[in-house]
């Protein structure tokens, strides 16, 4: 909504810094994408000829729909099904929230080698995510590996988002555990 009152305003530069935190995600849909594509226009930006490629390209659908997939089966607790779903996502692997999804459900699934690696690759892309060290110190913590290492994301995590109730109850079960 800010980007779009940006936009409304006059102010493409604006509007696409906004949005491209969403716009550059491979889970993108086509609003997002049409606002960036809008917002590029207005700004004369360069990464305009991109943005209008990927909005009127077909993955997005088929990236929509493994994301829809993935959803489903996570609601099922499929967490094997979310994985493959994931998987299906071109591009997943320089995405840090599809690697956090990934994370997650390879943590419940009982892959822990496989979820720490994603959460790792989530963490090198976005270092000063709140999201990204909260699952990187999570999946630690499911798989019973490094408790130091784990209770430090997750206070960074919380320090980051204090308000998070999830992230203070998963650092306040990791300091329980670590006791």
């Amino acid at each position: 909504m800010l980007a779009e009152s940006l936009l409304a305003t006059g102010d493409g530069a604006s509007a696409l810094r906004t949005v491209r935190p969403l716009s550059d995600s491979v889970l993108a849909g086509k609003r997002e994408l049409d606002l960036a594509v809008r917002a590029a226009q207005k700004a004369n930006d360069p990464s305009l000829p991109a943005l209008r490629a990927r909005l009127s390209s077909p993955q997005i659908d088929a990236n929509a729909r493994a994301a829809g997939a993935a959803q489903a089966a996570m609601a099922r607790r499929d967490w094997a099904g979310a994985v493959g779903a994931l998987r299906q996502i071109a591009g997943y692997e320089g995405d840090a929230e599809v690697l956090k999804r990934l994370a997650f459900a390879s943590s419940n699934g009982g892959m822990h080698d496989q979820a720490i690696g994603y959460a790792d690759k989530a963490l090198q892309i976005e270092p000063r995510n709140p999201d990204m060290l909260h699952i990187a110190g999570l999946v630690r913590m499911n798989a019973g590996r490094d408790p130091d290492q784990a209770q430090r994301l997750l206070k960074q995590a919380s320090e980051l988002d204090p308000a998070n109730r999830v992230f203070r109850g998963d650092l306040a079960r990791a300091v329980h555990a670590g006791a």
